[in-house]
């Protein structure tokens, strides 16, 4: 079985490098830039303002969007323990997105990601833990909005 695996791994290697494969989203690749962004009073501003930076960079690109963004973050409690503390809660960060060309609504989306987890009793560490978590989806959702707005001009 050890043998079997090795070979698929050095297969997929050998399949992935030989055909050309690249990713989608290489930064110099890229058909569009971001002329301006506006943003809505959100702790989450900082993630997103940091990833819509760097597609401001591309000046020599065709296709020059603004976006307006707002942003909404909401924990819930999914359960309650025997005493009734909350033991599993779920953090679900909304983005809602419309992209402009020349001042024209030219797409619309809403991008949702959830995820459930435990409480624990330290709560220094759980709001460590929900900053991560809060970074993880929203690094989710700005890879789905970059990919649609990739694929604006293709369609």
């Amino acid at each position: 079985w050890l043998i079997m695996k090795k070979f698929i791994i050095l297969f997929l290697f050998l399949g992935l490098t030989a055909c050309g494969f690249e990713p989608l989203l290489v930064k110099n690749k890229l058909n569009f830039s971001l002329e301006k962004y506006h943003l809505n009073e959100n702790p989450l501003n900082n993630i997103i303002d940091n990833r819509l930076k760097s597609l401001k960079k591309n000046k020599e690109s065709i296709n020059k969007y603004s976006l307006k963004i707002n942003t909404t973050n909401i924990k819930k409690i999914l359960s309650n323990d025997n005493e009734g503390n909350p033991s599993i809660l779920r953090l679900q960060i909304d983005l809602d997105a419309k992209t402009y060309e020349k001042n024209e609504l030219i797409f619309s989306k809403i991008y949702s990601r959830s995820i459930d987890y435990r409480n624990t009793k330290n709560k220094f560490e759980l709001k460590k833990y929900e900053k991560k978590l809060q970074k993880q989806l929203m690094d989710k959702i700005l890879s789905e909005l970059t990919q649609d707005l990739y694929r604006l001009k293709w369609f």
